[in-house]
């Protein structure tokens, strides 16, 4: 491995991002990373983008463990 290599991070994109009623991001999104529950997500316009992104983590997370 290369210095380059170790210093550019992965990149994960979701489709969405999830947002609440008023049409803010949701700011809590850390623990999913870490595999956690957000808690209560009743107020997102679009709660389908939780697990979209969960989705996405996992599959970086399976990608890495294959060795690319």
């Amino acid at each position: 491995m290369t210095t380059s290599e170790a210093a550019v991070p992965d990149v994960a994109v979701p489709d969405a991002i999830p947002k609440t009623r008023s049409d803010r991001i949701m700011r809590r999104l850390a623990p999913l990373g870490q595999g956690e529950e957000l808690g209560d997500i009743t107020s997102l316009q679009n709660p389908w983008a939780v697990d979209d992104i969960r989705a996405v983590l996992a599959a970086g997370v399976a990608e890495r463990k294959a060795g690319r």
